[in-house]
């Protein structure tokens, strides 16, 4: 080719953008993006203090991955925390948040982001709630009532989304060991 010749090539006029190249923030989710899988409310004595050791695991169920920097975390009561790190969970992935900041954290797993040292999960029954950085529900679980307790999380069953945690019959008691306790931080059920 000559001078001003191109040779056949033509340049892009715009590079495409993928859905793996999407990062959703907290002010973007939607409701049932992330869906809560497992709750820890009443670690056994021997891991640690409950207030340094209760955790919750979600699962991210969009298409995108999303910083969860940002998230907030409630109760039945209202109370309140919220994680100030970034931490983006890829889509089809599991995170753990845990409650403290890790300074008493005695399960042999780390967590993959605190949110405070509230809400205290009730060990008698509540309700665990996730939401955007405004007041948007993005989850929230059934009252988990007597079900787990005593070193032994609750967990969704497999394939179950956030309209399915909202009934307690969709969750079971954990089966696999995590040391003295039994859950599944970071996977799947394990449930009989």
């Amino acid at each position: 080719g000559g001078e001003g010749s191109n040779d056949g090539y033509l340049p892009e006029t715009s590079l495409p953008v993928t859905v793996a190249d999407r990062v959703l923030n907290m002010y973007e989710v939607e409701p049932g993006d992330l869906v809560i899988t497992e709750v820890m409310y009443d670690p056994s004595v021997s891991v640690g203090d409950e207030s340094d050791n209760e955790w919750f695991e979600i699962y991210n169920n969009s298409i995108y991955t999303i910083d969860l920097d940002g998230i907030r975390v409630g109760d039945e009561s209202s109370s309140t925390g919220a994680m100030s790190e970034t931490l983006e969970l890829a889509a089809g992935e599991y995170a753990v948040l845990a409650r403290g900041n890790g300074s008493g954290w005695g399960y042999s797993f780390t967590p993959d982001g605190y949110y405070g040292s509230s809400p205290a999960f009730n060990n008698s029954g509540d309700v665990v709630r996730i939401f955007m950085v405004e007041d948007v529900i993005i989850d929230q679980t059934a009252n988990y009532g007597s079900l787990g307790g005593d070193g032994v999380s609750i967990s969704l069953a497999e394939g179950k989304d956030a309209t399915d945690n909202d009934d307690i019959d969709n969750w079971c008691e954990s089966t696999a060991s995590i040391g003295g306790d039994f859950g599944t931080p970071g996977a799947g059920a394990a449930c009989e």
